[in-house]
């Protein structure tokens, strides 16, 4: 007889889909996600051998952009309190902002790295990923921007999942 890997969820008070709008700034809307437990104790569990983690983001947009002429309007924040260097499902070593359409090349602009990067006022779009790069993990900050005006958006943020 066969036994799953035993799973743990780590929950945080941001959890609900929340709207970003009246920011115009880059990263001038910020919130901090509270676990309950200290970063320290939580990277302690993810840092543990055989204990494999992820976390779910998404953003959804309307006009609003994640990376634009170099300057990062909406970034995360590692457990370090380091803004990551790519967005949920982006590859760490690749371009600054990247999203996960980028690394699969279903980006609906090709010349994005993103879908927010497409910046259309008039359409909704959403970049959403699964980071699982553990040594980054747990999110403890997201920032947004790009969200004055008629531009808007929409953030979720999953629980931290740990299995093993």
């Amino acid at each position: 007889m066969s036994t799953s890997p035993a799973t743990a969820i780590f929950h945080h008070d941001q959890e609900s889909r929340t709207h970003v709008d009246g920011y115009k700034d880059a990263q001038s809307y910020s919130t901090a996600l509270s676990y309950g437990l200290s970063i320290e104790q939580m990277a302690a569990y993810v840092d543990r051998e055989g204990i494999s983690c992820s976390q779910h983001m998404k953003y959804e947009c309307k006009g609003s952009v994640i990376l634009k002429s170099g300057t990062i309007y909406s970034a995360w924040y590692d457990r370090s309190g380091q803004q990551a260097p790519f967005w949920a499902g982006g590859d760490p070593s690749g371009a600054m902002g990247n999203c996960a359409c980028s690394r699969d090349g279903t980006c609906e602009d090709a010349d994005m790295n993103c879908n927010c990067d497409v910046e259309d006022n008039n359409e909704w779009r959403s970049d959403e990923g699964v980071i699982t790069e553990s040594s980054y993990l747990p999110i403890t900050r997201v920032t947004f921007g790009d969200t004055g005006g008629s531009e808007e958006g929409y953030h979720t943020i999953g629980p931290l999942v740990c299995e093993g």
